[in-house]
């Protein structure tokens, strides 16, 4: 299957997935308590249900990555694989149902 091969300071991860979402994000904060360049490999496997990381770590000036999208025959072991709490993911679609309901009401759409 085709996914992706990220390559960090020569050490190779591949991975993709059959049915679910594969991303590498790569993201530079700074503000007054940070300074910080991140890079995270994961993604969330939906025959398992399954969130799952293969890289998720800072970088620092110097480090060279690279990314292919390419056919990857066996997926690099996950650091973490774990299934979503259904309960969590049902507390936030209520509180996501009540701020937009009151935001409706506000308008007078509801």
């Amino acid at each position: 299957m085709v996914g992706f091969e990220l390559t960090i300071n020569e050490k190779k991860i591949s991975a993709t997935l059959a049915k679910g979402v594969v991303s590498i994000i790569l993201t530079k904060v700074t503000n007054e308590t940070t300074d910080s360049i991140d890079l995270n490999f994961g993604g969330l496997d939906l025959t398992k249900d399954e969130n799952i990381q293969w890289y998720d770590n800072k970088l620092n000036v110097g480090d060279e990555i690279l990314i292919k999208v390419k056919e990857i025959d066996v997926n690099t072991k996950p650091i973490e694989a774990k299934k979503k709490n259904i309960e969590e993911v049902n507390k936030e679609k209520i509180k996501t149902y009540n701020r937009l309901k009151k935001e409706l009401e506000e308008e007078g759409l509801l």
